[in-house]
């Protein structure tokens, strides 16, 4: 009977603090939409994220159709300038890098044919030590 309540306790212990990051993740995600998005991008429906350390590298991929105007933006916390990110082909070509532009935090990009791509994002280890990695994609509707 001891065993039982002991390990009932430790799964309840696991859900209530899955709970706990479920909801920081979404106060994160609307924090960086909210910050970086603006009200003439649409969300892909997608929310990208990664629980990185420092030195750590999350990679996404997704593919931006040609003609449709489209915005990256990433956060780690509740800060915009402590993440590195890029933006590559899938030739490891750079398309970006927020370094190479005094580390914003969001970039736009339109592109002539379809594009399947590779998005790499650190956090800044000179800022952070570790923390939840955003990575949020919108598009402007054509008029």
């Amino acid at each position: 009977m001891k065993t039982l309540l002991h390990t009932f306790m430790i799964i309840l212990a696991l859900v209530l603090l899955s709970n706990k990051v479920n909801a920081q993740a979404d106060t994160l995600v609307k924090f960086c939409a909210n910050k970086n998005m603006g009200k003439e991008y649409i969300s892909d429906g997608q929310h990208y994220m990664a629980l990185l350390n420092k030195g750590e590298l999350a990679e996404f991929r997704t593919t931006f159709y040609s003609d449709i105007e489209y915005r990256v933006a990433v956060c780690c916390g509740l800060s915009n300038d402590n993440v590195d990110f890029a933006v590559y082909d899938t030739q490891k070509h750079k398309i970006f890098a927020n370094k190479e532009h005094n580390n914003v935090s969001y970039c736009n990009f339109r592109f002539t044919s379809t594009t399947d791509c590779i998005i790499e994002a650190q956090i800044n280890s000179d800022t952070v030590e570790s923390g939840i990695l955003i990575l949020l994609i919108g598009f402007k509707p054509n008029k």
